[in-house]
């Protein structure tokens, strides 16, 4: 006689969670929290980005967001996303 023991917790795939990646970047044409939030949505329309921080104070014009995608194209998505919006991306830093 053959007892089969089956452990469903051994057969479970293993998803390795990716780290998340954080980029800023540096916008022309953002003057009040009207424009900062015109960013942040665009920014937060695009597939992968997990969350869109922005800052308009005196001559500093950022946004941050962090990713979990590596994908080669996001940087592109990224630049027309916040140009359709009708503002400038000066530069793209991966931190």
């Amino acid at each position: 006689m053959v007892f089969r023991i089956f452990l469903p917790f051994l057969f479970l795939p293993i998803v390795a969670l990716a780290a998340s990646e954080k980029y800023s970047l540096e916008i022309s044409g953002m003057t009040c929290g009207a424009c900062a939030k015109a960013v942040q949505s665009a920014l937060e329309k695009i597939p992968n980005i997990e969350k869109a921080s922005i800052r308009v104070i005196l001559k500093e014009k950022k946004a941050e967001f962090t990713t979990q995608s590596e994908d080669e194209n996001l940087n592109k998505a990224v630049t027309t996303a916040i140009e359709e919006a009708g503002y400038h991306v000066a530069a793209i830093h991966k931190n």
